[in-house]
């Protein structure tokens, strides 16, 4: 996008509301009205399917306690989990661009993701992720 200088953006709600970090521009009228028509323009073009996975921290951590698991490792494998049934429809590869939050966080995510990407999980076998080739991002 001609506000970024690249195409690797997320459209992080809080940062755009309150016009911090990389959407600090928004601040000025006219790029904010530029960029918002521009957004609704793009999102008019194309089809798009949004799946979201969100999770409670605390309530996650009291529920579970010491058996807890990461809820960024969670949410990513929930949101994979559901990305699956697009390889019936034919598509076989997804981009996936997740927030960077710092390099050890980032690690961590990525260690996640190879790990359902390659293995599965308890619900969903190795072999039916692998029909997908998965490509991620930050």
């Amino acid at each position: 996008m001609d506000f970024f200088g690249h195409a690797g953006v997320i459209l992080r709600s809080y940062d755009i509301r309150k016009q911090k970090g990389p959407y600090a521009f928004l601040s000025n009228a006219t790029r904010r009205n530029e960029f918002y028509t521009r957004i609704n323009r793009i999102m008019g073009l194309e089809e798009h399917t949004l799946i979201a996975s969100m999770i409670r921290k605390q309530h996650h951590k009291d529920r579970y306690g010491d058996a807890a698991a990461n809820p960024y490792d969670l949410a990513m494998e929930f949101a994979l989990e559901r990305l699956l049934p697009i390889e019936k429809a034919g598509q076989t590869e997804v981009y996936i661009m997740a927030e960077a939050r710092g390099k050890k966080e980032d690690d961590q995510l990525s260690l996640s993701f190879y790990r359902f990407v390659n293995e599965g999980n308890s619900y969903v076998p190795a072999d039916r992720v692998k029909r997908i080739q998965f490509r991620l991002t930050f």
